[in-house]
């Protein structure tokens, strides 16, 4: 059984900074592939580790059952963009699907996450 809400602090903190990290990430732009890291490339790469680890976060400790599950292959798809990142230099092949499929699992989660508010 989901349960409702958001019942441990845990939770609305893992929220709260996803919700921070995607508001600042707008003000600093990433690097563009293939030229060289700058202090507004590695801000928003610490704000995007920060946005998905949070609602990864969120995802494991807010609801039972179906969130968790979301929750471990967003962290299976974390790992996996680490992995890929120090891999080689500019865009490693496999990154951009590994985060997009991020981004459907938290989108997923986002959705059950509102029926269940519902």
């Amino acid at each position: 059984m989901v349960q409702r809400g958001f019942d441990s602090r845990l939770d609305l903190l893992a929220l709260g900074v996803f919700v921070l990290a995607r508001a600042a990430i707008s003000w600093f732009p990433m690097d563009a592939p293939g030229t060289p890291r700058t202090a507004t490339g590695r801000w928003h790469g610490m704000l995007a580790a920060a946005a998905f680890v949070g609602i990864a976060l969120a995802a494991w400790a807010g609801f039972a059952g179906p969130s968790r599950l979301l929750g471990l292959g967003m962290a299976a798809c974390l790992i996996l963009m680490l992995v890929l990142g120090r891999s080689s230099a500019g865009a490693p092949r496999g990154f951009g699907a590994a985060e997009r499929a991020f981004y459907l699992l938290a989108t997923a989660w986002s959705a059950l996450v509102a029926t269940v508010l519902l």
